[in-house]
């Protein structure tokens, strides 16, 4: 594998790395966060288009880095991350290129249980209620980026080395 290919079967770590990092900067619209969960979406959109770009330990440092950045407990994310990896590996393989629709669907899916479950880490971590609506306001931040998100990954993983 020539250098090049390297930098490139490693374009979408670093890429998603960026995400998160930028992720930090508060972007918000009337009180509502306009950041996803870049660490839960990458996991779902490249293990499903090229899972070998994305290994198990990728994915649980992304999400240790969103732990940092999004001040939930250590570990949370990076479990959630893991487990959103295993899922898209269980799955069974489609032929053919993945409809968006489909790959939104399955992702919605996906992200709304991921937040689900942190919300209840959360609550089990902290001892207190928790308020149901900021699950909900995440959630459906990260099925809006998704698609977005797909895109650029689809971009992405059409110029990786086959």
């Amino acid at each position: 594998m020539t250098p090049h290919d390297r930098f490139m079967t490693s374009l979408p770590a670093l890429v998603a790395l960026l995400l998160v990092l930028i992720s930090a900067l508060p972007m918000s619209l009337m009180g509502l966060s306009l950041v996803p969960n870049v660490a839960w979406v990458a996991t779902i959109l490249f293990a499903r288009m090229a899972p070998s770009t994305w290994p198990a330990w990728l994915a649980f440092v992304l999400g240790l880095l969103q732990d940092v950045v999004f001040a939930t407990p250590l570990g949370a994310q990076a479990t959630i991350a893991l487990f959103l990896l295993l899922a898209m590996r269980a799955r069974p393989a489609r032929i053919g290129t993945p409809i968006l629709r489909d790959a939104w669907f399955e992702g919605a899916v996906l992200l709304v249980a991921a937040q689900l479950a942190l919300w209840v880490l959360m609550r089990w971590v902290q001892h207190a209620p928790l308020p149901p609506l900021p699950l909900l306001r995440a959630a459906v931040v990260n099925v809006v980026w998704f698609p977005i998100l797909a895109h650029g990954a689809m971009w992405l993983v059409e110029r990786l080395p086959k």
